[in-house]
């Protein structure tokens, strides 16, 4: 295996891969001097590029892509046509159009390829999905999701849109397409408002939005690059009671009784369950993947954004 990129977006793998010693990394795609001390601590060969990774002795069968996503599609393109397999942190691309390129490049290849979906894998949110399935809070109504950091885009390829392809929307709102997914189910449209840039960067670093479903439940989901999350990542509102997702506990609320679910929400047994779940599709044969639908909904808001209306995709 070949970890392409040691941004934040590696933080995540760099730190499990001690779990996983059958997946140790034969070498690291870093040019950053001071991000490739990560890869030396590994133990592995740092390569400055691609051409140097794919001209070398190492023969990786599957290929972390941490990158950018305006470098997706080329990467792809080469790790593709030298036979890896690709596991990409969201978005897959910035547009819908790479996105489906990807899909056929694997398709084409005879390879897999496919988007880190850590909240459809989380264990927890299956938890809650039967919960609320099994009618556990009654008919559910609503939910809220709040995902929030303090971060300056300007500091990184973040803020650079040619490179990003958006804001904090860009950057989380993938994962929170799988997490609304995974508890409500398909989304039937989107709408998108930003308040202002308090950062008054070229990209949104604050957004609301909302998103349909069957059975006319709506989701509201607020993102944030100007502060912390609250406790719960997400909250579904039913008709008999509430259901929380939280880091610590999955939890029922009913007036003030506290029923505990099942764990909260781990993001390294997420990472973890994503890896087990792709190297088992590679062993059957590749599975869809949701990662292009979700860029798809990403546009589908950013174009709700200037029609003031909700879109579809």
């Amino acid at each position: 295996m070949v970890i392409v990129g040691l941004g934040r977006a590696a933080r995540g793998w760099v730190e499990l891969l001690p779990s996983l010693p059958e997946l140790h990394p034969c070498g690291v795609v870093e040019p950053e001097p001071r991000r490739a001390i990560t890869a030396r601590a590994l133990g592995v060969p740092v390569f400055p590029d691609l051409t140097a990774l794919l001209e070398s002795d190492a023969r990786p069968e599957l290929a972390l892509v941490c990158t950018p996503p305006a470098s997706h599609v080329e990467i792809a393109e080469r790790l593709l046509a030298a036979g890896v397999d690709l596991l990409l942190e969201p978005p897959l691309a910035t547009t819908p159009e790479e996105a489906t390129r990807i899909g056929e490049l694997a398709r084409c290849r005879g390879r897999s390829a496919a988007t880190v979906a850590r909240f459809r894998a989380a264990r927890a949110l299956g938890h809650a999905r039967e919960a609320i399935q099994a009618g556990r809070i009654g008919r559910l109504v609503s939910v809220e999701i709040a995902l929030g950091e303090k971060r300056d885009p300007d500091q990184s390829w973040r803020g650079d849109p040619s490179v990003s392809g958006g804001g904090v929307w860009m950057q989380r709102g993938p994962d929170v397409v799988d997490l609304v997914e995974s508890l409500v189910g398909p989304i039937e449209a989107i709408h998108m408002t930003e308040e202002r840039r308090e950062q008054q960067g070229d990209v949104e670093d604050e957004v609301h939005v909302e998103t349909l479903h069957a059975g006319g439940v709506v989701a509201r989901i607020e993102l944030s690059w100007n502060g912390a999350s609250p406790s719960a990542l997400a909250r579904c509102i039913g008709s008999e009671a509430e259901l929380r997702v939280g880091t610590a506990s999955t939890a029922i609320l009913r007036g003030d009784r506290h029923e505990r679910v099942a764990d909260g929400y781990d993001e390294s047994a997420a990472l973890g369950d994503v890896l087990r779940s792709f190297l088992l599709q590679r062993v059957r044969g590749s599975a869809p993947d949701l990662g292009a639908p979700g860029v798809g909904w990403i546009h589908a808001a950013y174009r709700s954004l200037h029609s003031a209306r909700f879109e579809r995709i």
